[in-house]
């Protein structure tokens, strides 16, 4: 992933299959270092 486009494209993918797979995990190389992230689509923070 390279530009926003990228982001937004796997973000409504991601969004699409919550019931599938409601994880994804994100490795960033930010200053050098590896960095692993895990977005958790299952819970929805707008829902009260």
């Amino acid at each position: 992933m390279e530009t926003l486009a990228d982001l937004k494209k796997i973000y409504e993918r991601a969004v699409e299959n919550v019931d599938d797979s409601p994880r994804v995990t994100l490795t960033l190389l930010r200053n050098g270092q590896m960095i692993q992230k895990v977005l958790d689509f299952s819970i929805d923070f707008d829902k009260e």
